[in-house]
């Protein structure tokens, strides 16, 4: 007997993250228990107690497994989020320039008027005063 899914999920709907307070170390040893204490006791245990050993073993090999594709997904994360992080501080230094080069050759009216205006930027669709939108 299948069990059916849940009201409102397909079958290639996405199951939502779950939240662990403990560590993923923890997590899977959790997981190594449970099977093994499941393994040895299904019915017919004591025919099964020769064959736990290789089954720890495969269980074992299985966790490796996926703590070692779970480490390099993780690495995989931290090097795309690293590169995003050098482009947007590359990003500010220019836009930083940029401001520097502007207020030396702005106006001291133009310098008044922005000193006068609160720093936070116009609302989306919204223009400041004298520039038009596109």
């Amino acid at each position: 007997m299948m069990a059916s899914a849940p009201a409102g999920r397909g079958p290639g709907t996405a199951l939502p993250r779950p939240t662990l307070d403990v560590s993923d170390q923890q997590y899977m040893m959790a997981i190594f228990l449970f099977i093994k204490n499941y393994v040895s006791a299904s019915p017919g245990g004591s025919s099964l107690d020769n064959k736990i050993e290789p089954i720890d073993n495969k269980i074992e090999q299985a966790m490796d497994l996926v703590k070692s594709h779970l480490l390099l997904a993780v690495r995989e994360e931290v090097d795309v989020l690293k590169a995003n992080i050098t482009k947007l501080v590359d990003k500010i230094s220019v836009l930083e320039r940029e401001n520097e080069v502007l207020k030396t050759n702005a106006s001291p009216e133009v310098l008044a008027k922005l000193a006068e205006r609160p720093a936070a930027p116009p609302a989306a669709g919204q223009s400041a005063p004298g520039h038009r939108v596109a």
